[in-house]
């Protein structure tokens, strides 16, 4: 939280009293109860050593929890738990949503790392890669605990209830031919551990592996978060085991193996999931670095709060291919040769259709082409779809020009329109049937093809039982075309194509988000560009939008030039890749990549 969010708030500090938690003990939680802020909610402490409870995917382990019945619902997580004198003996965790228990997280742990803080030390955190639960004494004695042990705790800690229990022990960890499961946790170094801080305050000296823990898989391997494009197809939460025929047990490993392999280079990836993980699959993925040149390693820094960046360069030259050795499949005109029998292939692939276009639709742009004119086509902002004869006489086109239609000596159809996108007021409207274009009937999808280059045409539809006539306004197909993308804050924001378009009658405005970054600011054109680059790094801000629904919309955003800064892609033929990067950092606009900022 920076100093502004707090600038005019009276802030008050709150004393930690874990040591105070006990079952009986009346709490009172504030919090935001429900999305109401300010809420005050009453209960007691029924519990002290209740195992972590199990919510999804992402679970606490080697801790106990309170148990209460405060009967708290969403909002109120992360909340702190006072008693009846004012002291904070916990923290809202989480809750049963279909009843009244909500759990707790004591603050040993939380006060022992704000001592460090506070004193400038450094804070470890970790454990040997074990899951450990606690187990009452009951259980603990199915598991062969002796009389001898038992009584001594018992002697010991008079209020205690059970022992710490080893649950799961992960492979190649430290505790690995050491521990196993259901072994009772009795002393370390000559102590007796009554509870998990025990545990904790000797263990923190290793870093623990949330993944592994969940899947009880060993602590290696490349975990992939988000592939983007550059691993496909490999999808996320998958295990990269090898790259190239070498392992990569860590970080460190796969970005040596990544820097020898040249760009252009086809390499096999061997990977897993931790939901299969005895089925090892293979995928060959081409090394491509068009979008991001560099290799990036990002390591957080506890002292600054931030991430460290360091950017390692590719050793091995990029592949440059021999067009002479590249295979070039050859063709025969067959179709001209044999007038008539089954079209079949050389090749093992089974071949589904042919689909071709008539080369009087492309003759006269190719020959335009070639004499270097640059191309301006245009068409109706309309999507047709067939009609039959009788529906068209159903929904009301005259006798006339249905007869009109059928005299025509070709395969006649009518077409109505659809949807329409991106044009002037007063023109097409949704099952307007489509009669004639300049004159010509339209009997077919060719009639418009002949309109290509004309940006007012003569149009003559029927709708409702009327004949209308007006002047249709048509647009450049380069509208529709992608030729600048810029990204920030995890957004990925264009012109909307064709699609987008084609889905909305009515355009909200000319930028369109395309896409986000995973884990960015945003997960949960010039004028874009220079209003974007005013705003201060670290800056909250709003955008409004509009659903394709067309309900409106706002999100507020914090702008990231660390991790996520405001690049700019547009199309440039000089370019060799075929776009220009323009790359945003501390209010400098620079080509190319950025020092900073995550390659997705």
């Amino acid at each position: 939280m920076s100093r502004s969010s707090v600038k005019y708030m009276d802030l008050i500090a709150v004393e930690l009293a874990p040591g105070l938690a006990t079952v009986g003990t009346e709490i009172k939680l504030i919090g935001n109860d429900s999305g109401e802020s300010g809420s005050i909610l009453s209960g007691y402490i029924s519990r002290v050593d209740r195992n972590t409870p199990i919510y999804s995917q992402y679970t606490d382990f080697n801790t106990c929890y309170y148990q209460a019945n405060a009967s708290a619902s969403s909002g109120s997580s992360g909340s702190p738990v006072f008693n009846v004198d004012g002291l904070a003996i916990g923290l809202q965790a989480g809750g049963i949503s279909n009843a009244s228990t909500d759990y707790f997280l004591p603050l040993d742990a939380p006060q022992r790392v704000l001592k460090q803080i506070q004193n400038g030390g450094e804070v470890k955190r970790g454990d040997i890669q074990t899951v450990f639960k606690h187990k009452p004494f009951l259980g603990c004695q199915h598991l062969r605990l002796s009389d001898k042990w038992e009584s001594l705790f018992r002697k010991t800690f008079p209020n205690l209830k059970g022992l710490i229990v080893a649950e799961k022990v992960l492979p190649e960890g430290p505790s690995d031919g050491k521990l196993e499961a259901g072994d009772i946790l009795i002393k370390i170094n000559g102590k007796l551990v009554d509870q998990f801080l025990c545990l904790n305050t000797v263990l923190d000296e290793n870093v623990g592996q949330t993944v592994a823990h969940r899947y009880g898989l060993a602590c290696s391997g490349v975990f992939v978060s988000d592939p983007g494009y550059f691993l496909h197809p490999i999808r996320r939460l998958a295990i990269i085991d090898s790259v190239n025929h070498n392992r990569t047990p860590n970080l460190v490993a796969f970005v040596q193996v990544m820097k020898e392999i040249p760009v252009g280079t086809s390499v096999p990836i061997k990977y897993w999931y931790p939901d299969s993980r005895y089925n090892l699959e293979t995928a060959v993925v081409t090394i491509n670095r068009g979008w991001s040149q560099k290799l990036k390693m990002f390591k957080r820094n506890d002292t600054t709060g931030d991430w460290d960046v360091e950017v390692h360069a590719n050793t091995s030259p990029s592949v440059q291919q021999a067009r002479h050795r590249v295979p070039h499949r050859p063709s025969t005109r067959i179709i001209d040769q044999i007038t008539y029998g089954i079209v079949d292939d050389r090749d093992p692939d089974p071949i589904k259709e042919y689909l071709g276009i008539s080369s009087h639709i492309i003759a006269p742009n190719t020959e335009k082409l070639g004499q270097g004119v640059n191309l301006s086509l245009r068409r109706l902002p309309v999507e047709l779809q067939p009609v039959k004869i009788i529906d068209a006489r159903a929904i009301g086109v005259s006798e006339e020009w249905i007869e009109k239609i059928q005299n025509d000596p070709a395969d006649a159809y009518m077409f109505k329109v659809e949807r329409t996108w991106g044009q002037l007021p007063d023109q097409f409207q949704k099952e307007d049937v489509l009669l004639s274009l300049d004159g010509n009937l339209v009997t077919k999808l060719s009639a418009l093809e002949a309109t290509d280059g004309k940006e007012f045409l003569n149009v003559v539809i029927s709708r409702k039982g009327q004949q209308i006539t007006f002047k249709a306004q048509t647009v450049l197909e380069d509208d529709f075309e992608t030729t600048e993308l810029v990204s920030f804050d995890g957004l990925v924001v264009q012109r909307p194509h064709r699609t987008v378009r084609q889905s909305i009658e009515k355009l909200p405005s000319d930028v369109y988000v395309t896409c986000t970054y995973r884990g960015s600011p945003a997960h949960a054109y010039h004028s874009l560009t220079a209003m974007l680059s005013k705003i201060p790094h670290n800056t909250h801000f709003k955008m409004n939008m509009v659903e394709y629904s067309g309900n409106p919309s706002f999100v507020t955003l914090k702008k990231n030039e660390r991790f996520f800064p405001l690049t700019v892609w547009s199309r440039d033929p000089s370019e060799s890749k075929g776009w220009k990067r323009i790359t945003y950092e501390n209010g400098i606009a620079a080509a190319g990549e950025g020092h900073h900022g995550l390659s997705m």
